[in-house]
């Protein structure tokens, strides 16, 4: 019976095997399939800063821009 060298994926290692006894998975038939692509790396999540608070009065209404005040915005807690 004929033998057949399989690499192992992931690591590329090779293995020697009975042509009929082939693996179906976990396997493949060249060092460069085996060893695949590089997998990209994990990106962090950036930290957020936390959203700016609108400010809303007892009444639960909120509090609009004071257009005499154009450095500073009053709908927004600081």
């Amino acid at each position: 019976m004929s033998k057949v060298f399989m690499y192992k994926t992931g690591t590329g290692e090779p293995e020697l095997f009975e042509a009929d006894a082939v693996p179906k998975t976990g396997y493949a038939d060249s060092p460069k399939a085996a060893m695949g692509k590089p997998k990209p790396a994990v990106k962090k999540a950036a930290a957020k800063k936390p959203a700016a608070k609108k400010r809303a009065r007892k009444g639960g209404k909120f509090v609009a821009d004071d257009p005499n005040t154009p450095d500073v915005n009053e709908a927004y807690e600081q």
